[in-house]
C-alpha cells in the first residue's frame, strides 16, 4: 500500500534518479514548506524504507511523511558526517514540524560560541534562544554525548590556552 503511495505521488522511478552516498532528504508540504529533514548513509537505501514502510507502529512515521508530503528534496554530500552537519543546520534553521528535535529543542542540547574581547566564551544549552550573543551548532540528538564532547572541548581549550 505504501509503495503504491510513494509511486503514485513521486513516481515509479523516482528512487532512481536518487544517489547511493550520504545525505540529506527534506519531505516537502504543498506549498515547498519543509516538513521533515533526515540524513542518511545512502540517500536510495533510506528513501527505499519509506517507500516499502508496512502498516506497523515501528515504521508509522515513514508512512504519516509519505501521505503528508507533496515533493522530495534530497542533496547529497562528500561524507556521513557533511551529511549530519547539514542536517542539523536545516533542522535548526527551518524547524520542521515532524523533526522532534526541531519541536522540542528543550530536551536536545547545542553547543555555543562567542568572542568577546579577547575572550572565548562557550556553552552548552538547551535554551539557545536566550543567548543571542552566542553562534549555536546542533541541536544534537544525544544529550549525554553532547555533554561529554563539550566538557571535553572545554579541557582541550583549556589545555591549549596554558601553552
Amino acid at each position: 500500500m505504501s509503495a503504491r503511495r510513494f509511486d503514485a505521488k513521486f513516481g515509479a522511478n523516482r528512487l532512481d534518479e536518487v544517489p547511493r552516498a550520504p545525505g540529506v532528504y527534506e519531505w516537502l508540504g504543498p506549498a515547498e514548506e519543509t516538513l521533515y529533514v533526515g540524513k542518511a548513509a545512502n540517500l536510495r537505501d533510506r528513501l527505499r524504507q519509506y517507500r516499502n514502510a508496512r502498516r506497523t507502529k515501528a515504521h508509522r512515521k515513514m508512512r504519516e511523511l509519505v501521505a503528508a508530503a507533496s515533493g522530495l528534496r534530497v542533496c547529497s554530500c562528500e561524507s556521513d558526517l557533511a551529511a549530519q552537519l547539514l542536517e542539523n543546520q536545516l533542522i535548526q534553521s527551518l524547524r520542521p514540524p515532524f523533526n522532534v528535535s526541531g519541536a522540542f529543542t528543550m530536551l536536545y542540547p547545542c553547543i555555543g560560541l562567542r568572542v568577546h574581547e579577547r575572550a572565548l566564551d562557550l556553552c552548552c544549552t538547551t535554551s539557545p534562544h536566550l543567548l543571542e550573543e552566542f553562534a549555536f551548532f546542533g541541536a544534537f540528538r544525544s544529550a549525554r554525548l553532547t555533554r561529554a564532547a563539550f566538557g571535553s572541548l572545554v579541557e582541550l581549550l583549556g589545555h591549549l590556552g596554558h601553552l
